[in-house]
């Protein structure tokens, strides 16, 4: 799909709280670009028109489905409960169901597939209850199980780890008991604690063993693989005095280029119990660090990597995993999110889409939007116009922005896209958070067809939208949409 699959860090429950005042995914794998900025898209004959193949109302899926080795895989929720399962893309025939849970990762963090060496990971609902789950790494085709872990609480999503083979992750076998890390390695089956040597309190925070050390005088980043640490580096010498990830991350890995970019907040005024205040202008910054030894190769204050991720978009929509069009967002106003409404508004909003070279940080072109909502924290998200663009309704808007050469344009008054709309869903087994029982977890995003004012519409979306928003496989396109998966076949 045209959103990038990321792996999201961990977070406290105060954490938690302050992530979804700021509105910010942390992406994970990443692959790098070809040059220093975002690489062109190759030009390819048109391709033959879309045809609706089929649709199941009976499914409610969370998010987007994920492509994986031929078959479609995803999440759905219905009557409290979680399901994972695969499609055949061709059909719409449910090939494989399990049950799943989110297990005893905050709710603030979206509940999304993770692949790992080709195979299938995922939190199978233990019976015991109460967020106790088993890690399983399945068969995409089949859903045989190929590993299983012994029942335990997982406080972070499983993982990709650094020899990309095996899955790990950080769990604690009880509720006395402290979450550490672990690895299920796949050459003989077994989970075992992982001694990295990082102190308690750390937390990964981006791909390829980007890691938040937990300490704060200084607040100190470091890459540790393998149970090494293989750099450190104080946040400080790449971010402004205040900043920190207790306010929010966003990294990304730009492997070829053996360079992490990443964005970090400044805190808000207020308190949760009321509101919570934030200068746009200069509460966010963002920085690329070396992949080798994390010495910093540039900075750039006031700057949202991918607009704290609403514009991660990679640059051909049927490589999710492929280089992501190098863009950020500079905004000015305030931010207020009230704890009565549980939302946030802005006042004074003016933001400006830049793209960026990504070994000097330099823009390379710019569109100012105005009060661009939805790329500040609104409800809505950008609308997928194709590959590598995206509609903005808001501000100077409507306007179609091409990412990767900054070309601006109106759409046509009757054009239909592919919306992004935030999921939520209600899982029976509560989270627990300052004691408080939460039983609504975060999906993925689910399409709605829209106009160009972002407001639903009921007419189908051009091909172009589907084919960048959807998940392709094959001659076939998936669309994941509110209580509903639907499949094109294209020729």
């Amino acid at each position: 799909m045209s959103y990038r699959h990321g792996k999201m860090g961990i977070v406290s429950g105060e954490d938690d709280m302050r992530r979804r005042f700021w509105l910010l995914v942390v992406a994970g794998l990443l692959a790098g670009c070809d040059g220093g900025g975002t690489p062109s898209a190759a030009k390819s004959p048109a391709p033959p028109p879309l045809a609706q193949a089929w649709t199941r109302t009976d499914l409610k899926p969370i998010g987007q489905l994920t492509a994986v080795a031929g078959v479609a895989v995803g999440y759905v929720a219905d009557s409290g409960r979680l399901q994972l399962l695969a499609l055949d893309p061709a059909t719409g025939k449910t090939l494989w169901q399990r049950a799943a849970s989110p297990g005893e990762v905050v709710t603030g963090i979206a509940v999304t597939v993770t692949v790992v060496d080709g195979k299938v990971v995922y939190f199978r609902a233990d019976p015991k209850g109460n967020l106790f789950a088993s890690m399983v790494v399945a068969d995409p085709r089949s859903g045989e199980d190929l590993a299983v872990t012994a029942p335990a609480l997982f406080v972070s999503p499983p993982a990709e780890c650094s020899n990309k083979t095996d899955v790990c992750t950080i769990s604690r076998t009880s509720y006395k008991d402290r979450a550490v890390p672990h690895r299920l390695r796949m050459t003989d089956k077994q989970y075992v604690e992982e001694n990295t040597g990082e102190p308690a309190g750390a937390r990964s925070i981006g791909a390829g063993g980007l890691t938040d050390l937990g300490t704060r005088k200084p607040e100190t980043l470091a890459v540790v693989r393998d149970g090494k640490v293989v750099w450190k580096r104080p946040l400080a010498e790449a971010f402004p005095a205040g900043f920190s990830t207790d306010h929010g991350w966003n990294w990304q890995l730009y492997s070829q280029q053996k360079l992490y970019i990443g964005s970090v907040y400044g805190d808000s005024t207020g308190t949760r119990d009321t509101t919570l205040t934030r200068d746009l202008a200069t509460g966010s910054a963002t920085a690329a660090l070396s992949e080798t030894d994390g010495a910093v190769v540039w900075r750039d204050s006031g700057s949202s990597l991918h607009c704290s991720s609403l514009l991660d978009l990679p640059v051909n929509p049927d490589d999710a995993d492929g280089p992501a069009v190098a863009v950020r967002c500079r905004s000015k106003g305030t931010s207020t999110w009230s704890a009565a409404t549980k939302k946030s508004t802005r006042t004074g909003l003016d933001v400006v889409i830049e793209g960026f070279d990504v070994m000097t940080g330099k823009t390379t072109w710019s569109v100012p939007v105005g009060a661009a909502d939805e790329l500040a924290g609104g409800d809505q998200r950008p609308a997928v116009a194709g590959p590598a663009r995206v509609l903005i309704t808001g501000g100077t808007g409507p306007v179609v922005i091409d990412l990767i050469s900054g070309k601006a344009e109106k759409p046509a008054a009757d054009a239909t896209f592919w919306c992004g709309a935030s999921s939520e869903f209600t899982y029976d087994e509560p989270y627990y958070f300052d004691g408080k029982p939460e039983t609504k977890r975060r999906g993925g995003t689910l399409g709605v067809a829209c106009g160009i004012d972002g407001k639903p519409v009921d007419r189908q979306p051009g091909d172009a939208s589907a084919r960048a928003f959807g998940t392709r496989i094959g001659s076939d396109i998936l669309v994941a949409k509110a209580g509903a998966v639907t499949g094109y076949h294209q020729g």
